[in-house]
């Protein structure tokens, strides 16, 4: 045994003697690893290009109108659906389209319900450009909700400086109106001329008369909306930036008040359940003086009979 841990101590030894001179000597047993080519300089290496392609951007936009007006329908043409037909949306349906190598598109579909309407402003921080859709066509009480609605939505402030694409849809319908008497009565000047513009098309390809082809209005509307985001793109994303700072305080400052109304309601019950339990307790405590009395007046009634 000691012989054994005498060879053990032995080798240790040799072992550590042999590396502390390999390492005075500035030698090594093993070979040195090394991620480039001895004969080749770091300056001179090229990166791969296609390691400095930029994913592209994703631009959302919002595609809101009254009910029916053919919202649904854009996006399906938009993704390259020739016989649309889809459903009436009832909430919130993303479509992502892409459009070139630079970006991609999601389309939100949102729900023109009047339910459906109070929960778009929720969106709009969050936007690059909004399409809004209005039926031509529309009996006359549903045109003017519509074009309500347009100037309800289109001047809120967190749309301020973004693209607003207004298309006027269903221009071949029997009871039609004039494209220009649309605009007029939408009275776009408030959104801003030089970033709105105003498209009469019909959307269904079958409808187009293009021989089954979508209409090539709405794609050079939706080219000049890409490029209208693109060249105002800096001053878009830093308005989406403060804007959803601001949201996000106010829905804290909601939360909180929230907090505050629940913690308000909480303590209302339970003041009620503390007096409920008072007004018990001292029930019980009574209810036997009551008893006697009204045995000692049934007594005494008894007597005078």
């Amino acid at each position: 045994m000691d012989h054994f841990v005498l060879h053990s101590f032995r080798l240790k030894m040799r072992i550590g003697f042999s590396s502390c001179l390999r390492h005075i000597l500035g030698c090594s047993s093993r070979k040195k690893v090394h991620p480039f080519n001895d004969d080749l300089d770091k300056k001179t290496l090229v990166r791969d290009p296609q390691l400095d392609v930029k994913p592209p951007t994703e631009l959302v936009v919002l595609v809101l109108g009254s009910a029916s007006a053919g919202k649904s329908t854009l996006c399906e043409v938009m993704r390259g659906n020739k016989s649309p037909q889809p459903k009436r949306t009832m909430g919130i349906k993303p479509v992502l389209v892409p459009h070139d190598e630079s970006a991609n598109i999601k389309f939100v579909d949102i729900g023109g319900s009047d339910q459906m309407e109070k929960i778009w402003y929720h969106q709009f921080h969050s936007s690059h450009a909004i399409i809004f859709v209005i039926d031509s066509s529309a009996l006359e009480d549903e045109f003017q909700k519509a074009v309500t609605i347009s100037k309800r939505n289109l001047g809120h402030r967190l749309l301020r400086e973004k693209p607003v694409l207004v298309v006027c849809n269903k221009i071949d319908g029997p009871q039609n109106r004039k494209p220009q008497l649309v605009s007029i009565e939408m009275d776009l000047n408030h959104v801003g001329e030089n970033k709105t513009k105003f498209i009469p098309v019909c959307i269904h390809p079958s409808s187009a008369g293009y021989n089954g082809e979508p209409d090539p209005l709405i794609a050079s509307s939706i080219k000049w909306l890409v490029t209208t985001i693109f060249d105002n793109l800096h001053s878009i994303n830093e308005q989406i930036s403060q804007d959803s700072k601001v949201v996000e305080e106010e829905r804290e400052n909601l939360r909180v008040s929230g907090n505050h109304a629940l913690l308000s309601f909480a303590a209302l019950l339970s003041l009620i359940a503390r007096r409920t339990l008072l007004l018990l307790s001292i029930g019980k405590k009574r209810a036997p003086t009551a008893i006697v009395r009204n045995k000692q007046s049934l007594w005494s009634r008894r007597g005078n009979i």
